[in-house]
């Protein structure tokens, strides 16, 4: 628990009074990630952080096309990459 320090009304002293912030829960985050890749960092700070979230592994196939584990996600769902 933190505290707040609040000057009395004749500021000649200070009191110290219990303050708890209000914390809003967090959103239900899913990191979708393939080892090897960059999400192999936030999936390491998601953890170490204790914060809580869905971890689904994405496998890829002989041509590089990319699909959940759980079925969740395809190589077709993925956006195409903007080219120049």
């Amino acid at each position: 628990m933190a505290s707040l320090i609040r000057q009395t009304p004749d500021s000649s002293s200070s009191i110290l009074i219990p303050f708890t912030p209000k914390m809003s829960p967090l959103p239900k985050l899913t990191l979708y990630r393939h080892n090897g890749g960059c999400s192999l960092v936030t999936h390491i700070l998601l953890t170490e952080l204790s914060i809580p979230h869905t971890d689904i592994q994405l496998n890829s196939d002989a041509n590089n096309k990319y699909a959940a584990t759980d079925g969740s996600f395809t190589h077709e769902d993925y956006p195409p990459r903007c080219l120049p």
